[in-house]
């Protein structure tokens, strides 16, 4: 298995916790209808009313695209962001990542059900 070297993203966004090195992207705007497909190409800032679900050891953590865009970039997309992640308190790798529209997982407004694609098994 050939290793992968690390972006330099993924360094700087864990050098200074609490530090958002980017502005956050506009809570309006970007793609309003949640897709049929995974979006690996979109940068996640079209996403930003997006969540992660991120499942490790520790448990089920949510993370807002919102405000990894300000963490790590506007650009970036899914197809980087997934391969990379990994748990801020265990340090493993997620067991699965999940793109979801609504993240306490219980039926939003007017009784809509969560949506989900799964990104990682």
């Amino acid at each position: 298995m050939k290793h992968r070297k690390t972006p330099r993203w993924v360094s700087a966004a864990l050098a200074k916790p609490g530090e958002a090195p980017f502005p956050l992207p506009p809570a309006e705007g970007g793609i309003e209808q949640f897709p049929e497909h995974v979006p690996w190409g979109v940068p996640i800032f079209q996403m930003s009313n997006w969540w992660l679900t991120v499942n490790c050891i520790c448990g089920e953590k949510q993370v807002p695209l919102r405000l990894l865009a300000a963490r790590i970039g506007w650009r970036i997309t899914l197809r980087e962001v997934v391969p990379f992640l990994r748990c801020a308190t265990c340090r493993e790798r997620p067991s699965n990542v999940q793109l979801v529209d609504n993240p306490t997982g219980d039926n939003g407004r007017f009784g809509a059900k969560t949506k989900r694609l799964q990104l990682r098994p």
